[in-house]
């Protein structure tokens, strides 16, 4: 799993300290193996903003076919977020700087089946960091799980 593009539709914090976030998410889901096809279940992401939950990333159970790949949309419109004083201060200080940064973190199982062998199966963690210009600039980042 790797997070292929994103793009800040909006970021919105009020003098009521309250946060509006709008963001599109693509995250692409990739079978290399040239034998087998790949089943994903249990996928779970969170996105963040200085530890405040915006969003759960959720998919259901889904299958890649041997040597291709799927792309996960999400697209994230958040309700109105109060936030405590220490974390408007943040929202301030990135919209000063022009850029805001979220996290993406979660997990996704997934399995291979390997003839009579029976199955594989592999947790892929996903860690990654989002920074947005405040321009609506669509961003690149290279964020891809680590097997375990």
């Amino acid at each position: 799993m790797s997070v292929v593009s994103a793009h800040l539709d909006k970021f919105s914090y009020d003098m009521a300290s309250v946060l509006v976030v709008k963001v599109s998410i693509v995250i692409k889901a990739e079978n290399d193996n040239s034998k087998a096809h790949a089943n994903f279940y249990e996928t779970s992401y969170t996105l963040s903003f200085h530890g405040v939950k915006i969003a759960y990333l959720n998919a259901d159970p889904f299958d890649v076919p041997s040597n291709k790949s799927i792309d996960l949309y999400y697209p994230v419109e958040s309700s109105p977020i109060p936030l405590k004083p220490e974390e408007g201060e943040i929202a301030e200080l990135f919209l000063r700087r022009g850029q805001v940064v979220f996290d993406i973190r979660g997990n996704t199982r997934t399995r291979w089946r390997v003839g009579i062998l029976g199955s594989v199966k592999f947790w892929l963690h996903l860690n990654c960091q989002l920074k947005f210009p405040l321009n609506g600039t669509t961003i690149y980042p290279k964020c891809s799980t680590k097997s375990r």
